[in-house]
């Protein structure tokens, strides 16, 4: 806890000495996207100013660099996925896109092709339950490069927030 003020600009504090002579009462509320703001006379009595409310939202600079964030972080996820599935072939099953590919080929008579990334689910037993769990699968160097460096921006951001 910090006892005393901490730094303001001097127009901060131009601005605050204005705002406490207006002799009104405010409100904040933070929710997940956007931040409302209330303001009211102290007296309560409409006759001595009207309500004012605003709300603060992203600027669309804010939002477009949000959505490059999430866009990023979402192919760097992607990437993490298919190197653990080319790593563990043997740990997931191929998707029903790749299966069906597997009977038209079957059907055709041509060679069973090997699915070197299989992307359909897991390989589990009749409980749902995986034949292997995710800490004892193999990882290459850059797979566990990428976890970290994915965990070091969500802490980032974590933080930030």
């Amino acid at each position: 806890m910090v006892l005393a003020g901490g730094y303001a600009l001097p127009t901060t504090k131009a601005r605050r000495a204005a705002a406490a002579e207006l002799d009104r009462f405010g409100g904040v509320d933070g929710n997940v996207s956007n931040l409302s703001i209330v303001s009211f006379p102290s007296t309560f009595d409409p006759a001595h100013g009207d309500i004012e409310a605003m709300r603060v939202e992203l600027t669309d600079d804010e939002l477009a660099a949000l959505a490059n964030a999430r866009r990023k972080e979402r192919g760097c996820k992607r990437a993490l996925d298919r190197s653990r599935r080319a790593l563990n072939p043997g740990q997931y099953e191929p998707s029903k896109r790749q299966q069906a590919r597997a009977e038209r080929r079957q059907a055709g008579g041509l060679p069973e092709r090997t699915i070197e990334t299989p992307r359909g689910a897991r390989s589990a037993n009749k409980a749902s339950v995986p034949q292997q769990t995710y800490r004892r699968e193999t990882l290459s160097a850059g797979c566990r490069l990428m976890g970290l460096a994915g965990s070091e921006r969500l802490g980032a951001v974590a933080a930030s927030r």
